[in-house]
């Protein structure tokens, strides 16, 4: 499993010290952690008691969640993974109370974080979290720890930030959300199934997708379809009930609302608020039964300007397929 290392609020507060999409997770050494910070917000006009920031950096099964905690401006939070039951990946912000930043800070201070020993270097599929401080215009400093053996002294921390990023995740910027549906929800064995995805920017700012259907955008099929058999979990086998195809940009393609495709280009725009519309027909064969399907968008970078880019991962339900005999 890799790590998308992206650029956390590159169009709100500077460059991004990513080192590129698809890199490995490091291993435990601060520099390493270092560079999977959220950029330093630009230095301010405000006083040096408001110009501090807290960064901090979860990994995700896939994905990361890149959180900026900055009282002298607006605070961010970027996703390129999903996190909780919202399926949406891309960039948070809101301005956050004086006081409650403070309050992170303070936990966070509370905790010892830069005084714990530093972890045993780990495997390069080890989650991570990494926490630190730093004053806008520098880059923070960062600790870095395993989650399978984070610090009792660090817990505290990681429940209060995940408090934060729900509150500022409330604010969607430049976001990309998706949901799915078969079209149609009922075939015939040996039938063609198709599927059609309706992603939608649901923040107030333009924003743009690599798009799947672009033959040279993807160096690996950006979509998979996956459907298993829907069984009960203590029933359900992967290898006999879980079939995976992947979808090439040839097996693709998009349309508006009002029912026009699309000209090809490299990329998908969104207005703010408007919804692209991604089908796929492809030949599957299934037994006669009911199955559940998922699609899974890996919406990587490009060779592009990347500052409305939203990249990250999309796992889409389709809901219930009856298959009839």
């Amino acid at each position: 499993m890799k790590r998308l290392q992206v650029c956390a609020v590159v169009a709100l507060l500077g460059a991004c010290s990513g080192t590129g999409e698809n890199a490995p997770r490091a291993a435990a050494t601060d520099e390493a952690q270092r560079a999977t910070a959220a950029p330093a917000p630009a230095p301010t006009e405000r006083s040096d008691a408001m110009d501090w920031y807290v960064s901090y950096t979860l990994d995700l099964p896939e994905g990361q969640v890149l959180v900026l905690v900055y009282p002298g401006g607006e605070s961010a939070v970027t996703t390129t993974g999903l996190l909780g039951e919202m399926v949406e990946i891309g960039h948070y912000r809101t301005r956050l109370e004086p006081d409650r930043c403070q309050a992170v800070r303070d936990i966070l201070r509370a905790s010892g974080y830069d005084q714990l020993p530093p972890p045993e270097p780990q495997l390069p599929d080890t989650g991570f979290m990494s926490v630190g401080e730093g004053v806008a215009g520098q880059a923070p400093t960062m600790r870095g720890f395993p989650l399978h053996d984070l610090p009792a002294a660090l817990r505290p921390v990681m429940a209060e930030l995940e408090l934060v990023i729900e509150e500022i995740r409330a604010h969607p910027h430049r976001v990309i959300g998706g949901v799915g549906r078969w079209t149609p929800a009922e075939v015939q064995a040996g039938q063609v199934i198709a599927f059609e995805l309706e992603l939608t920017n649901r923040g107030p700012a333009p924003a743009e997708l690599l798009n799947p259907a672009w033959p040279a955008g993807y160096e690996q099929a950006p979509m998979i379809l996956s459907v298993g058999r829907d069984l009960p979990p203590d029933q359900f086998n992967e290898e006999r009930d879980l079939d995976q195809v992947q979808l090439s940009p040839q097996d693709l393609s998009v349309r508006r609302a009002d029912g026009s495709k699309l000209a090809a280009a490299e990329t998908l725009t969104f207005g703010p608020g408007e919804s692209l519309y991604l089908s796929a027909a492809k030949k599957v064969y299934l037994a006669p039964g009911r199955f559940r399907g998922t699609v899974t968008l890996r919406a990587a970078g490009g060779k592009i300007d990347e500052a409305q880019l939203v990249k990250g991962v999309l796992h889409v339900k389709l809901g219930p397929l009856v298959v009839g005999p």
